[in-house]
């Protein structure tokens, strides 16, 4: 539903961050709906890689519980060990790819190990996402991947013409432990390697609210400097423009190493941060997303 004449709109950003990114992101938003926060109504929500999933289920006003199903689904076909080991592999291909020197030429190399690495077909992948394979495309709704083979950014919408479980699947292709996916005769990547945010790419609003997996000071593990130099020069320039709010895993923006973004415990663990966290930054989000506080709005 559009926003009415005068009305501040609103977007909602759900950045990557892996299973990992996926619990936390799930338990925030279900503690903030729970404290009287519901993002849903937003007139735009944009994801990338494990942001497009939660960022589906929340467009498509579908339970979050969706997202705990996608976790045990993965569980059921990959066990720690090789979630690990493909975590690991992304980890050293975008290390080596040479992104800060030539950013497209190190895409294409990126593309090109993805599709030589050894990981489950593509049909098998897709099934991981089964759980909204028989939803509309919400209106409001945009996801991120990477042209595997020109490293082009490509935006995901409801004008795309392309099904909505295989463009979250590409959003999601984390390289070397998924394979690329095949849209409109191209093969796509996760936009991570990039941007963990990709805000920038989301439709104009007046207001926008980030949820960052990876955390934002300058200090906090990521995957490599270029995603963090990337996210924070287009969230200082968004800024200036709109009323902007982030917010990101309070365990985790702080120095140390990269944690294992496919780790299924952690995930359970960061569901529960979540919900616990959506506490203490549902009255700061709020007055951002509607001007005032959920206890402000029960008052009146």
């Amino acid at each position: 539903m559009a926003a009415d004449p005068g009305e501040p709109t609103r977007a909602l950003v759900l950045g990557g961050g892996g299973l990992v990114g996926l619990g936390w992101q799930t338990g925030l938003l279900t503690g903030l709906r729970e404290a009287g926060l519901d993002l849903s109504d937003a007139e735009v929500v944009l994801g990338t890689s494990a942001g497009s999933l939660v960022g589906a289920l929340v467009a498509s006003r579908a339970g979050f519980a969706a997202g705990l199903t996608t976790l045990a689904s993965v569980a059921e076909v990959m066990d720690s060990a090789t979630l690990a080991a493909g975590f690991k592999n992304f980890m050293t291909i975008v290390a080596k790819a040479g992104l800060d020197t030539d950013l497209r030429a190190g895409l294409v190399r990126i593309g090109e190990a993805a599709e030589r690495a050894d990981t489950m077909d593509e049909r098998t992948y897709l099934s991981l996402f089964a759980e909204i394979a028989d939803l509309p495309w919400p209106h409001s709704f945009h996801c991120t991947a990477i042209d595997a083979e020109n490293g082009e950014l490509r935006v995901w919408g409801p004008e795309s013409g392309v099904p909505l479980q295989k463009a979250v699947a590409s959003s999601c292709a984390v390289p070397m432990l998924y394979p690329p996916v095949s849209l409109d005769g191209r093969r796509y990547l996760d936009a991570v390697v990039v941007n963990h945010l990709n805000a920038a790419a989301a439709p104009p609003t007046d207001r926008m609210i980030i949820m960052s997996s990876v955390p934002l000071s300058t200090t906090g593990p990521r995957p490599s400097p270029l995603m963090a130099r990337t996210a924070n020069r287009e969230l200082a320039t968004i800024g200036k423009t709109r009323w902007l709010a982030t917010v990101e895993p309070r365990t985790r923006a702080q120095s140390g190493p990269t944690p294992n973004a496919m780790d299924l415990q952690l995930a359970l663990e960061e569901y529960a941060l979540g919900i616990r966290q959506a506490e203490h930054e549902a009255d700061r989000l709020a007055t951002v997303w509607t001007g005032q506080p959920p206890s402000a709005r029960s008052c009146s």
